[in-house]
């Protein structure tokens, strides 16, 4: 036959105040500093803690986004490096393709000079060979 468990655990409801508390003690932060990170009155925070006003969602949201910007700047900025770090490496690249290109055009009149001189080089060979050859029959 089972037998039924015994060790249940009692979950007691906790007022966001208390919560709020213990936090603050342990952060050592004191509630009028609180108060002013958050934008929000002193009394009110205070009446918060002892149990005798709750937080509207407008007051969490704004409790929640503070808490968090900063983890947010400093995914930002850390964006903002690599998408420097990007740009640069893109403009390098650039730079980089834009030099051979420039490269590409030097060599590309080099050859055309050179294969232009090379047609006067044989067409000159070939004149010479046809003077020695007829030289060569009159004598």
């Amino acid at each position: 036959m089972a037998t039924r468990n015994e060790n249940t655990t009692t979950w007691i409801a906790t007022h966001p105040g208390t919560i709020l508390k213990y936090e603050l003690e342990e952060r050592g932060i004191s509630q009028k500093e609180f108060a002013e990170m958050i934008g929000m009155q002193r009394s009110h925070v205070c009446e918060l803690i002892k149990g005798k006003r709750t937080l509207t969602k407008e007051e969490y949201v704004t409790e929640q986004l503070r808490e968090h910007q900063e983890q947010l700047r400093t995914e930002v900025e850390n964006l903002s490096d690599e998408c420097l770090e990007i740009q640069t490496e893109a403009a390098l690249e650039a730079q980089r393709r834009d030099q051979l290109v420039d490269e590409v055009v030097v060599l590309t009149k080099k050859k055309s000079f050179l294969e232009t001189t090379l047609r006067g080089l044989e067409k000159t060979v070939e004149y010479f060979k046809k003077t020695v050859f007829h030289y060569q029959v009159q004598i």
